[in-house]
């Protein structure tokens, strides 16, 4: 009856049977880890030691043979392994030649045959020294060579038993094992009386501190001992003193904190009623501002188009202005044709036509001509190039743009400013299709030649604007660089080379 309590009592404790667990769990590890390397050992020595045994029979028998073998003598061989059976731990002990032909068994009745077994073929073409042909855990088969003159001439086969080395690895580990087995025994013994006296302290300071936890502050942590539960029982005492005293601080505290409570909480009641104004006022001002911005995008749209038709109107001033030259270069080359048609009639009707004068006005009329066609192809060039451009500003369609050539006609109709402020632009890249309002293109490129017209090029001769259009990945990139003054002072100014 008394011992069923201690065990009641052992695993009621939870620091007592983790503890004890422990220190039985490491104690078994550790004895199991001992029992098993030594009984490995001692298997691992006992092997080794029969391998050298009969690599040992096997040799001396091959010796000492070796003379009877050599005259022939069965008689002899079968002596010398008549001799060998009195080793209990041999199974059997043989002479045979290199044909595998048996010359001497420890089974007479076996002299003569032939060994025609898989393991013992392999003799007939192995190399001749001592080895094994076979092992295991019960039986080991070993094989000496016979030599003559240096020749080998035979074989000396041995064949140990180790069932008694078997039988000695498992006594060991029996022993081992109730070893281990009583040592745990012991460790569990030593672990509960270890773990009693511990949680024996402990259990006090649980119950004191479930006194402390109830309300009350006069008792003590009064634990006897030297160990660090006695540090701790003496750490609680000093800890359940301060604790005391900030209780006493608390309560004092507390009053102070409730009548500022009770003040602030009046303080936001008013804080909120001011707050509410305030946003009634907020709702008012943001419906207003919504109507003012609301006008303002209005505003914004109407100057939109205000700076399209003043771009569009300055745009038309300067086309027609480049339209002048061309359009005065054709009416005076018709002038000369004319002309020179006149001259013709009049020195045919006279009969005074010379080939010589009938050559010299065609080629004249010929130059004429080509001069008239291709100033006014680049008038219907300029007029078609600012129609598209203009359209695409107005229109605000999208569709497919081959964005290079998109460029390089608005820089086209962008000719005549360049011209005049003696700029040279250059557009190269790729030439990739995407879905987009032109119109946004030509009002960006303008603007940003406008912009290096007016603000880039103070004091520089050799002026500059290159657009490069380049792919990556799935993003198109438009770089647009001018040789100007840039953005920042600076004395080091980017100078553009093509």
């Amino acid at each position: 009856m008394n011992i069923l309590l201690n065990v009641k009592k052992f695993w009621a404790s939870s620091i007592h049977r983790q503890l004890s667990i422990g220190v039985i769990l490491t104690h078994a590890i550790l004895m199991s880890i001992f029992v098993f390397d030594l009984v490995e050992q001692e298997k691992s020595f006992l092997l080794k030691q029969s391998e050298r045994t009969a690599t040992s029979l096997s040799k001396v028998i091959a010796i000492s043979g070796t003379s009877w073998f050599l005259s022939n003598d069965l008689i002899g061989l079968e002596e010398i392994i008549a001799a060998q059976k009195e080793l209990k731990v041999l199974n059997y002990a043989m002479f045979i030649d290199k044909s595998n032909k048996i010359l001497a068994y420890t089974d007479r009745t076996k002299v003569g045959q032939y060994l025609s077994d898989n393991i013992s073929l392999k003799l007939l073409n192995a190399e001749a020294k001592t080895q094994i042909l076979f092992k295991n855990d019960i039986n080991l088969d070993v094989v000496s060579p016979i030599f003559s003159n240096k020749m080998h001439v035979g074989w000396v086969r041995v064949n140990i038993n180790r069932k008694l080395i078997a039988n000695n690895i498992n006594l060991a580990k029996l022993r081992g094992f109730s070893y281990s087995l009583i040592a745990i025994l012991v460790g569990i013994l030593f672990a509960h009386y270890m773990a009693k006296g511990l949680t024996a302290s402990i259990r006090q300071l649980i119950k004191i501190s479930k006194e402390v936890e109830d309300g009350n502050r006069l008792v003590t942590y009064d634990v006897e001992r030297s160990d660090e539960l006695g540090i701790l029982s003496n750490s609680l005492n000093a800890t359940l003193k301060v604790l005391s005293n900030k209780e006493n601080q608390l309560l004092s505290h507390k009053e102070t904190l409730e009548k500022e409570v009770f003040q602030r909480t009046n303080e936001l009641r008013e804080a909120n009623i001011q707050l509410n104004k305030y946003n009634k006022k907020i709702q008012s001002d943001k419906v207003e501002l919504e109507k003012s911005y609301g006008k303002l995008l209005k505003y914004k749209e109407k100057l939109v188009e205000q700076e399209k038709f003043s771009h569009l109107g300055k745009l038309t001033a300067d086309i027609a202005h480049e339209l002048n030259t061309p359009l005065s270069v054709a009416i005076t080359s018709n002038s000369i044709v004319e002309h020179e048609t006149e001259n013709i009639i009049k020195l045919i009707n006279q009969t005074h036509l010379k080939k010589q004068h009938l050559v010299s006005s065609l080629a004249t009329i010929q130059n004429a001509y080509d001069l008239s066609n291709r100033n006014l192809l680049r008038c219907t060039s300029l007029i078609n190039n600012f129609k598209k451009i203009s359209s695409d500003q107005f229109l605000e369609d999208i569709k497919d743009v081959a964005i290079l050539l998109y460029i390089q006609d608005v820089v086209d109709t962008l000719a005549v400013i360049l011209k005049k402020e003696n700029i040279h632009c250059l557009v190269q890249g790729c030439n990739p299709t995407i879905k987009i309002d032109p119109g946004l293109i030509s009002q960006i490129i303008t603007n940003l030649v406008s912009n290096s017209i007016i603000h880039a090029f103070e004091n520089i001769e050799d002026k500059k604007i290159i657009i490069t259009v380049t792919e990556q990945e799935q993003w198109i990139i438009c770089q647009y660089q001018d040789n100007g003054i840039g953005m920042l002072v600076d004395s080091k100014r980017p100078v553009i080379t093509t």
